[in-house]
């Protein structure tokens, strides 16, 4: 994988996982949006739809949508992937890339993950089952699956966390807020495990753009809790790298986790 294949699905990974000004700034906005986060987190089962529309080649856009359900209480979660090209000309390594990474992911308790995509399911022979992974094996980090552009939220389970990293919060009038979002100070928030699988995604970022820190914006409902939050990621040289839009709505009931699996360790033997 090039340099430049690297930092834009490694970018679209941030922005598929991730989220940053006003009014009223500093403190007292800064509460206000970490009440909404505890509110979204601690209010039950929650429905996540995103969009992300990465820059491929100098004429290719490649748009990812990921729907999904979340439990913050259970750190459970369940999603799906789908992405799409438009441009002239050959397709990119990106784009390639991505579309690989088409299918669903789950999560429970925040150390197993299970994956499954069609790619996936032909080269193993696997006839629908998942691929269950262990957080702490460091064979999961190598599959790039995670702190990578297919599959979201930093923590899949809490696909808002991230926001507890926000800086410079302003608030804007009307339930907005806008930040950075400083994603080194996230990486001390982070647990060991999730730690280990991002931190080297964002290392990549670091040395191309020179920075670690995006802008984000985030609107509260009137139930006092996350929304929508919206941001851009850009190159060291102002160029749009990747734009997304996340909303969230309350989920009817808890995330469905796979039963049928396959441990990664015996696709690897």
């Amino acid at each position: 994988m090039t340099v430049r294949v690297k930092l834009v699905v490694t970018v679209a990974i941030l922005a598929v996982a991730t989220i940053g000004c006003g009014k009223r700034s500093g403190e007292t906005a800064g509460r206000e949006l970490a009440d909404a986060i505890a509110r979204t987190n601690e209010g039950g089962p929650i429905r996540f739809e995103e969009t992300v529309k990465v820059r491929g080649g100098d004429r290719e856009r490649i748009t990812i949508q990921i729907t999904g359900t979340a439990d913050a209480a259970t750190r459970e979660a369940r999603l799906r992937m789908e992405s799409s090209r438009t441009g002239d000309g050959p397709v990119s390594q990106v784009a390639r890339e991505i579309d690989e990474l088409d299918g669903e992911l789950a999560t429970r308790g925040g150390e197993t993950f299970y994956f499954r995509s069609p790619v996936v399911d032909r080269r193993y022979r696997l006839r629908g089952r998942w691929i269950k992974m262990s957080a702490s094996d460091t064979r999961t980090s190598a599959t790039g699956l995670f702190g990578n552009p297919a599959f979201g939220p930093l923590d899949p389970a809490r696909p808002i966390d991230h926001l507890r990293a926000a800086r410079h919060v302003r608030d804007e009038g009307d339930g907005h807020y806008a930040m950075t979002v400083d994603y080194d100070l996230y990486l001390d928030i982070l647990g060991p495990l999730q730690r280990r699988l991002f931190e080297r995604k964002l290392e990549t970022v670091r040395r191309t753009t020179g920075r670690t820190a995006f802008p984000a914006e985030a609107s509260v409902g009137g139930d006092g809790r996350i929304s929508q939050i919206k941001g851009q990621f850009r190159s060291a040289l102002g160029v749009e790298l990747a734009a997304y839009t996340l909303v969230v709505t309350p989920a009817a009931g808890r995330p469905e986790i796979p039963t049928r699996t396959v441990l990664l360790e015996e696709l690897l033997r």
